[in-house]
């Protein structure tokens, strides 16, 4: 009996060791786990990260409450992380809105902010939101979605979507989602109209006797009308601008002015350009993209490239005027020059008539492929509303004083 005793006793002890044993080992797996998922979200951590994947927001409950896109850039509060506790990071831009550190990358900085659209005069009306708010890109793509109501002055009205002020940014939000209230966050007036300027070519004192056009202009005095209008604080426009304008979509200032060249010969690279870089003024060239297939590498911060089509800048090949091709081209030819002029240049929209010359039937080409401006040579401003495929230019000759100059941009 009492061997049986002993033996039971030792079995209890081999299986309370055994069981002490897993007990301490599971301790430690647990603990050394611990450790790591620990060092895990330490190592996640940072001021600035990206976010993965499209995913979820949440409180500090770990409850949903929103969304955030794939690959924004945020900013997160200060952190000290002891525990598994501290898995969920909360954004500094949103209160109480939480993303899981498993759902995030370090990044190194914020990308810069894009502060242009400050040139434009806000609108006296708010967009006021409730409960929920979801904030969409420039391509209105979401970028998050979240808890509470916001009350956001306007800088743009697009067909579904109002470009708001939040963050020292535009943001857009949809119209459906909000509601409009007036403001006075302004005492600006909105433009009544926008001269926009033609030059075409450009020439030193050396060389103007060699010119065999009357719209070349002698570099001295381009000089003098950017310094003009930089000295006065006037705004160089680009296209972007100007349509919204043109389509009641922006508010500009009234000293705004739209610089344009026409065709794109040698001398506009060699003059114009380091004008144009030294004044830090806006301007855009219309090419003729068939003189150089490459001509979208020539574009800089300062000079945007459009189309002046591809090659139908060709006189004598229809009736009326200079007798420009655009005017009476084939159907199908001209839709291939216009699409393939819009390929070289990356897609744009924007062209200038050669000759300034068109017919309805150049009209119909452009829209059906897919432009959506146009500038004649019709002298005077553009306005709000005007139909933007037949916008008017004023020439710049040479023989303008300086004081011509400034009557034509006032």
């Amino acid at each position: 009996m009492r061997k049986k005793i002993i033996i039971l006793s030792v079995i209890v002890l081999l299986v309370l060791s055994t069981i002490f044993t897993l007990i301490v080992h599971k301790n430690k797996v647990e603990s050394l786990e611990r450790e790591e998922y620990i060092s895990n979200i330490k190592q996640s951590y940072n001021k600035y990260v990206k976010i993965k994947n499209n995913t979820n927001l949440y409180d500090s409950n770990k409850n949903v409450i929103g969304k955030i896109s794939k690959d924004v850039k945020i900013s997160l509060k200060d952190k000290d992380i002891t525990d598994e506790k501290d898995d969920y990071f909360e954004l500094e831009l949103f209160d109480g809105h939480y993303v899981y550190f498993a759902d995030v990358d370090k990044v190194d900085s914020l990308d810069e902010k894009d502060t242009y659209y400050k040139n434009y005069i806000v609108f006296n009306e708010n967009c006021v939101t409730k409960n929920k708010t979801s904030f969409y890109d420039e391509n209105f793509n979401l970028l998050y979605q979240v808890n509470g109501g916001y009350d956001l002055p306007i800088y743009i009205k697009e067909d579904d979507y109002f470009g708001v002020e939040f963050n020292n940014e535009i943001v857009y939000l949809k119209k459906d989602d909000v509601t409009l209230k007036s403001s006075n966050n302004t005492e600006e007036k909105n433009a009544k109209s926008i001269p926009v300027l033609l030059y075409h070519f450009f020439h030193t004192h050396n060389n103007y006797e060699d010119m065999k056009t009357v719209i070349s202009i002698r570099t001295d005095k381009f000089e003098s009308e950017l310094k003009y209008l930089t000295d006065n604080n006037f705004m160089t426009l680009k296209m972007k601008d100007l349509e919204l304008y043109v389509n009641g979509k922006v508010q500009i200032k009234e000293n705004s002015v739209v610089l344009t060249i026409d065709d794109g010969d040698s001398t506009v690279f060699k003059l114009a350009y380091p004008i144009i870089e030294k004044y830090k003024v806006n301007a855009t060239l219309f090419a003729i993209t068939s003189w150089d297939p490459n001509i979208l590498e020539k574009q800089t911060d300062y000079v945007e490239i459009h189309s002046h089509t591809n090659n139908m800048h060709i006189t004598g090949r229809c009736s009326g005027g200079q007798g420009g091709l655009f005017k009476c081209v084939d159907y199908n030819e001209g839709l291939d020059d216009l699409n393939k002029s819009r390929e070289i240049l990356n897609g744009t929209t924007y062209l200038a008539y050669p000759f300034g010359e068109y017919t309805n039937h150049s009209i119909k080409l452009l829209k059906d492929a897919g432009y959506t401006m146009a500038f004649t040579t019709n002298y005077g401003n553009v306005k709000v509303g005007d139909d933007p495929y037949l916008l008017p230019r004023m020439y710049v000759y040479n023989e303008y004083s300086l004081d011509t100059f400034k009557r034509m941009v006032n």
